[in-house]
């Protein structure tokens, strides 16, 4: 999914602003935290670049330099380029994603350690995501205060809060079944039919060698 969602913001920003190079791209995705909110590394920006153009989807415009910086390159959205916008924008737009988190594999293996142990951890993963939570909605205050925050902001920060609201309160939860999980065993075992079973064979392996002194 990333390098859909850095074709996207680039196509998309290439769409609404005209031509831009590089640098220029990497600097906005920075200046907006786009790391923080969406799935786009600015660093991936540059190798992005040079794909969309292999696939014709962008094109070089000119070049451009500024001072003693060197010469960019800057490209422009191609008629293909527009087409793979609207596709990446539709399909970003109609379907709901909640990604894997950590969180789930680690409650599914942690049979054996000790509930007091086990909550601890997860009393810490909480209060990370209540300051991150209280963070965001500061930033949002502050955004509108100054007269910065944009609506498309605004929504995808009150969507950022909300996702947030619910890990805490599945937090809460999650305490009423910290010792059932203690307790418990990791994934369950595959049932084998009789047939299945009757046919295993067991092999004994060889020790290792011993090593020369």
């Amino acid at each position: 999914m990333s390098s859909q969602a850095t074709r996207l913001f680039v196509l998309g920003l290439l769409a609404s602003e005209g031509p831009m190079h590089g640098h220029q791209l990497r600097r906005r995705a920075e200046y907006i935290d786009i790391t923080e909110w969406a799935d786009v590394r600015p660093g991936t920006i540059y190798g992005a670049l040079h794909r969309m153009q292999s696939e014709g989807l962008i094109t070089p415009v000119r070049r451009e330099q500024e001072g003693r910086f060197p010469a960019r390159t800057l490209y422009s959205l191609t008629e293909e380029g527009q087409i793979e916008l609207t596709s990446l924008r539709q399909q970003a737009l109609q379907h709901a994603r909640v990604g894997p988190d950590p969180v789930d594999l680690g409650l599914s293996v942690a049979g054996g350690m000790s509930a007091d142990g086990l909550g601890d951890l997860l009393e810490n993963r909480r209060q990370e995501a209540r300051r991150t939570l209280e963070m965001v909605r500061r930033e949002r205050g502050r955004l509108a205060a100054s007269g910065l925050l944009t609506a498309w902001a605004k929504a995808i920060m009150r969507h950022h809060e909300l996702r947030l609201e619910a890990e805490v309160r599945w937090h809460t939860e999650l305490e009423g079944v910290l010792a059932d999980i203690a307790a418990g065993q990791p994934f369950p075992s595959e049932p084998r039919s009789d047939d299945e079973a009757s046919r295993r064979r067991v092999v004994e392996l060889p020790p290792p060698p011993r090593r020369a002194r």
